[in-house]
């Protein structure tokens, strides 16, 4: 079918800001890619605040019920997600010293990104089986369309 690729493409292409939308939603709902809470990981499995970095957070007004990764909106902003080929990745072009630090924790010397050792992990970047599905299902229904507009069946003749 000529242009079927290129309807899948387009479909994936428009689909990227939506699924780097789903990547903020879930963390500020304090979720990695996983369905964990951020923070339950080893090797402290502690999806909390710590009490004294709580204070800090309620003391500018901010939640504390739960790590969102969520301060002033820089690190949420920064996030995109992008394909290349078969793959979509999802990262941030924030500061690589603070993304690296919320991934695997610490920080370099000097560095204003100090984080819980072994940070947060690389599953704050991903969707959850849910959202994944939401997407395939979207370009599942482009593509429907596709066939439909190029061979005049009905959707539900398909």
């Amino acid at each position: 079918m000529q242009g079927l690729e290129q309807a899948i493409n387009d479909s994936v292409d428009n689909s990227l800001p939506e699924i780097a939308n789903m990547n903020r939603e879930q963390l500020t709902k304090g979720l990695t890619s996983d369905g964990k809470e951020i923070g339950d990981k080893p090797p402290f499995n502690y999806a909390g605040y710590y009490d004294s970095y709580a204070e800090y957070r309620a003391g500018m007004g901010l939640q504390t019920d739960f790590i969102d990764l969520n301060i002033t909106g820089k690190f949420y902003k920064s996030i995109f997600a992008k394909r290349n080929n078969e793959k979509i990745t999802i990262f941030s072009n924030d500061e690589p010293a603070k993304v690296e630090a919320l991934m695997h924790g610490g920080g370099s010397p000097g560095s204003l990104w100090k984080v819980r050792r072994g940070g947060f992990g690389e599953q704050i970047f991903g969707l959850l089986k849910s959202n994944k599905n939401k997407i395939q299902k979207k370009i599942y229904i482009d593509i429907l369309f596709f066939v439909k507009k190029i061979t005049n069946f009905k959707i539900n003749e398909l």
